[in-house]
């Protein structure tokens, strides 16, 4: 055989090879494209399906929402009702015996935790529908505390318990919102009051931290936090292993709207605490909040 024979007959062997290669990735490629036609087709299901399962999940959330509102709306009144019943009971002048103050006091504690319970409620919800909307004022932080102290003094005295203020100045005034630092106090008072013992002392420090901040400590002398809980403390429905002292009502919802509050109005909120041994909560507050402080803190 010549060499040009040889040739010949090796380039056919090597364009066969090639067609064959070039067949068989055509085939392959086939069948990977329908393949992947199959796996998208698949997708498409898999995404439709969650599409329709998402939409269930928020018209219950909606559902749920609306339910929280209108039942606590509705129970609020008849709370309300019978609160004012039992303070004009207190009021009558009438000789209780000791066993009737106790209950007398019983019913208000939990008429209380009641109306706080559903107060909260009705917060979480404004809340995560950015319903409360902020009102920037100058307000006199001494006299807001004060008031506070004051109206949680009939809960404190069912416990004998010593509400205590400590302040750095007579007069203090922020500019921010009354409602929200209302709240914020409110909660970090009753929660207090809640774990701590009879006889105990209940402490709000005021002080100025630097010249543009305020700081507020709620200082109690109750079971402590364990360091399990600390990283629990301002979730939503959280129950903590440490339980109020006096049978009162916990639903974990206090100090989740106390930090949602507190980071609104460009604040923060730490706790200190050693379990058995007491607990701290120190927020920190500008004493000047920025316009659209709240709509910035809603894009977080």
């Amino acid at each position: 055989m010549s060499a040009s024979n040889s040739s010949d007959i090796l380039a056919f062997v090597i364009v066969c090879v090639l067609i064959t290669a070039l067949f068989y990735s055509l085939i392959t490629l086939a069948r990977q494209n329908k393949l992947i036609a199959a796996q998208n087709e698949q997708i498409l299901l898999k995404n439709k399906q969650l599409e329709e399962q998402n939409k269930e999940l928020s018209q219950i959330s909606e559902e749920k929402s609306n339910l929280i509102g209108v039942v606590s709306h509705d129970l609020k009144s008849p709370f309300n009702r019978i609160f004012a019943l039992v303070n004009l009971l207190k009021l009558t002048g009438q000789e209780f015996s000791g066993e009737q103050k106790e209950y007398l006091s019983k019913m208000h504690q939990v008429i209380k935790d009641g109306l706080a319970l559903i107060r909260n409620l009705l917060d979480i919800r404004a809340i995560e529908d950015e319903g409360i909307k902020m009102v920037i004022e100058r307000i006199d932080i001494m006299r807001l505390v004060g008031e506070a102290l004051k109206n949680h003094k009939p809960l404190a005295d069912i416990k004998s318990i010593k509400l205590k203020l400590s302040r750095g100045a007579d007069q203090l005034y922020i500019t921010s919102d009354k409602l929200y630092i209302s709240r914020i106090v409110e909660n970090l008072l009753s929660n207090a009051l809640k774990f701590s013992e009879k006889g105990a002392i209940v402490e709000v420090k005021i002080s100025e931290q630097g010249a543009d901040y305020l700081q507020l400590e709620f200082i109690d002398q109750g079971p402590g936090i364990s360091s399990d809980d600390m990283k629990l403390l301002f979730q939503k429905f959280q129950i903590l292993s440490a339980r109020p002292t006096d049978g009162e009502s916990s639903t974990g919802l206090g100090l989740s709207i106390v930090k949602t509050l507190v980071e609104k109005i460009e604040g923060t909120i730490t706790c200190e605490s050693e379990f058995g041994s007491g607990t701290k909560f120190i927020v920190i507050l500008p004493l000047m909040v920025k316009e659209g402080a709240q709509s910035k803190s809603s894009k977080k």
